[in-house]
């Protein structure tokens, strides 16, 4: 297979056959991780919460896209890891 189709099939063709059989998110478990993992200690949602890292429910300025947010929250991480340790 050439590079380019191997690309191609990689960026667009596997992300929207995995859209297709995705499980709907449920915002309660999602809670419920939030605060296991201690994520509610220095991050707030809609002000409840930690106040050292940013409030996740305001949307950051500038173009947001879960590409955009994948590629922040990757960026973060050694500094968030830093920080936690």
């Amino acid at each position: 297979m050439k590079p380019i189709t191997t690309l191609f099939l990689a960026c667009v063709c596997l992300p929207a056959a995995w859209a297709a059989n995705t499980i709907p998110g449920n915002a309660d478990r999602g809670a419920e991780v939030f605060k296991a993992k201690q994520c509610i200690g220095c991050h707030a949602v809609n002000g409840n919460g930690g106040k050292s890292a940013p409030d996740l429910a305001k949307t950051p300025g500038g173009r947001f896209t879960p590409t955009g947010l994948a590629q922040g929250m990757w960026n973060h991480g050694p500094k968030m890891w830093a920080a936690m340790s």
